[in-house]
């Protein structure tokens, strides 16, 4: 009589176990799902990072190199867009404007997004 209970008792912890939070790095909440845009779209949660994290994040004005070729990227990538080119035109855009990033990490992980 025992054993049954046992058995059923550990199959229920055993379906449970898998649900528990932390088993899950996007159940880690929006500290990480909101650090990085390749974790929020892993977890589902740009539309939230942008709206309650990115937008009200108080960044310092960055002047260096890379962020001028940033800017140069969003103002080609909206000339792209007005202009009604493809969807393969506008990722050579962004490629092209990937590759012109002088630190080869940032140059990597631009071309991922």
């Amino acid at each position: 009589r025992m054993k049954p209970l046992i058995y059923s008792l550990l199959l229920t912890c055993s379906s449970v176990s898998s649900a528990l939070v932390g088993t899950s790095k996007c159940t880690y909440g929006p500290s990480y799902w909101c650090s990085s845009i390749p974790q929020a779209s892993e977890c589902g949660a740009v539309t939230h990072c942008i709206k309650s994290v990115w937008e009200r994040q108080i960044v310092p004005a960055d002047t260096d190199e890379v962020c001028d070729i940033c800017k140069n990227m969003v103002g080609q990538a909206r000339d792209t867009l007005m202009s009604n080119e493809t969807q393969e035109e506008l990722k050579e855009v962004f490629d092209g404007s990937c590759d012109l990033i002088p630190i080869k990490v940032v140059s990597k992980e631009c071309r991922t997004l």
